[in-house]
């Protein structure tokens, strides 16, 4: 009788403090997963609060590091990554000129890639890659990507916006009356193809 008393209290002594330490650590640990947890997201928010973070491959580690941005100036870095453009190294300067002058942030890079497939079919030395005034014996030249991008954003604003032609069916007779059903296909392609450029990113705090 005493061997299973003795029995009983052993045990109580031994697996209550196993059931309670089991019990800590299942809470820390579910406490811990939850305050980690990353949460993905794909926005199209140019106000947005977010990190952009690329997802590592499988052969390197994943940096902790990231960048806060505009989610609209990685949609434009990686759709004319998607075709090797060196305008994708303009993204931020095309998104503030869209916003300096109130146009559609994809019109441009789209008008690029109509134009001259990214800049990789200009005239050499002109810089210009929305064939902006070029007719039969006149070809526009600008000093650099960086001038023709806000040379033209603000044309684009002056000619276009401000007298309410906004979208490509608009534009496309003015901007190229010899073949404005082609064009105006074209850069409603490649709007779209921008606008469905996928982003992960995750909430930071504001």
């Amino acid at each position: 009788m005493f061997l299973r008393k003795a029995a009983v209290v052993a045990s109580f002594f031994i697996i209550t403090p196993l059931l309670l330490f089991s019990s800590v650590f299942l809470y820390a640990f579910r406490n811990s997963q939850l305050q980690t947890k990353n949460f993905f997201i794909s926005l199209d928010n140019k106000n947005a609060n977010v990190a952009y973070a690329a997802l590592p491959s499988t052969t390197e580690a994943f940096d902790a590091g990231v960048i806060a941005g505009d989610v609209r100036v990685e949609k434009i870095k990686n759709f004319f990554n998607t075709y090797n453009s060196l305008l994708a190294n303009y993204a931020d300067l095309i998104v503030q000129n869209a916003d300096k002058y109130g146009l559609d942030y994809r019109l441009l890079p789209s008008i690029a890639m109509q134009e001259s497939i990214g800049c990789k079919k200009v005239h050499a030395g002109t810089n210009n890659c929305f064939g902006w005034g070029i007719y039969t014996h006149k070809i526009t030249s600008f000093n650099s990507y960086e001038d023709s991008i806000n040379t033209i954003s603000k044309l684009m604003a002056q000619n276009y916006i401000n007298k309410g032609l906004n979208t490509p069916e608009e534009i496309g007779p003015k901007y190229n009356p010899g073949n404005v059903n082609d064009w105006i296909s074209k850069i409603n392609f490649f709007m779209d193809k921008i606008q469905n450029q996928s982003i992960v990113a995750y909430l930071t705090n504001p």
